[in-house]
C-alpha cells in the first residue's frame, strides 16, 4: 500500500520535515520542474495527476487518516508541522478535494499544515471557503500557513495561476481573513523578476525562502550578493522572516 505521509530527504527537506504527497503528477506543467526530468519523470512528471497507488478518493483519505494518526505526536514533537506537497499541486482542480479533507482533518488534529501552491482560484472555491471560515472559528489560523510560489516567470508555469494571481489571492488570505502566508522565491531564475514578485507580495506576506535554479545559471555571484543586498534593504525593519537555502549559502560560498 502506498506510504502517503514521509519525512523528505535532499533539498525538499530544507521545506519542513514532515511531508504528504497524495498525487503523482501535476498540471502545472512548470518546465523547470525537476520531477518533470528526474529518473521517474514518467510517473512524477506526468501532466494527469493520479492518486498514489492507485486509490481511490476514500481509501486515500482513510489511509491518510490511519497514517496521520500514527505519525502526529512526532510531526508536532519536531515543530515543523506537515508540508502539502512535492510531487504535485494540493490546488490543481485534481487534486484539490482530497487535499482538501486531509489539511483540514490535519489541523482539526493539531498538527500545523504548511501549503504550497501555484493555484489562485481555490481562495474562492465555496468548499475551501467553509473550510477557511471553520478554522478561523476554531481559532486555529496559526496551525495552517499558506505558501505560493511566486517567480514572475509565467511562461514557464503554463497550467499554474499567474504569478499576479498568485499574490492577489496571497492578500486576500493574509489582510482580509488573517491567515499566515509564506512565499517560495524558488527557483531564481530571472533576478529582477524575483526581486519584483518579492517586492510585490512584501506587504501580504510574512516570510519570504529564496533558493536557486538547479544546473546553467545565467547570474553570477555579484548578482546574486546585490539581490540579496536589495531584500535586505526591503527589510530594514526586520519584520519579515527572509531565509536562504543552500542552493544560495552554496553558490556563494563556491566564489563564481
Amino acid at each position: 500500500m502506498a506510504r502517503l505521509i514521509y519525512q523528505p530527504k535532499g533539498k525538499a527537506k530544507e521545506y519542513c520535515s514532515w511531508a504528504c504527497n497524495l498525487y503523482n503528477g501535476c498540471s502545472n506543467k512548470c518546465v523547470y520542474c525537476y520531477n518533470r526530468h528526474c529518473p521517474a519523470a514518467k510517473l512524477l512528471g506526468k501532466d494527469e495527476p493520479t492518486i498514489k497507488g492507485g486509490m481511490d478518493l476514500p481509501a486515500a483519505f482513510e489511509v491518510f487518516s490511519n497514517e496521520l494518526m500514527r505519525f502526529r505526536d512526532r510531526i508536532i514533537g519536531d515543530g515543523e508541522g506537515l508540508h502539502f506537497c512535492f510531487v504535485s499541486d494540493p490546488m490543481i482542480r485534481e487534486t484539490r478535494d482530497l487535499n482538501r479533507m486531509c489539511i483540514d482533518l490535519t489541523v482539526k488534529s493539531g498538527v500545523t499544515v504548511q501549503v504550497l501552491t501555484k493555484q489562485a482560484d481555490w481562495v474562492d472555491d465555496t468548499a475551501w471557503r467553509e473550510i477557511l471560515r471553520e478554522i478561523a472559528q476554531r481559532g486555529q489560523q496559526k496551525f495552517i500557513r499558506f505558501g505560493f510560489t511566486l517567480t514572475g516567470m509565467d511562461e514557464l508555469e503554463p497550467g499554474a495561476s499567474s504569478n499576479g494571481a498568485r499574490i492577489n489571492a496571497m492578500k486576500v488570505l493574509h489582510d482580509d481573513l488573517h491567515f499566515p502566508t509564506w512565499a517560495s522565491i524558488e527557483p531564481v531564475i530571472d533576478i529582477a523578476k524575483s526581486y519584483d514578485m518579492i517586492s510585490k507580495a512584501w506587504f501580504c506576506c510574512d516570510e519570504f525562502r529564496i533558493g536557486l535554479l538547479s544546473g546553467k545559471k545565467q547570474y553570477t555571484r555579484y548578482d546574486i550578493n546585490k539581490f540579496i543586498e536589495e531584500v535586505d534593504a526591503l527589510n530594514v525593519s526586520g519584520t519579515k522572516k527572509i531565509i536562504l537555502k543552500d542552493s544560495v549559502l552554496k553558490f556563494l560560498k563556491a566564489g563564481r
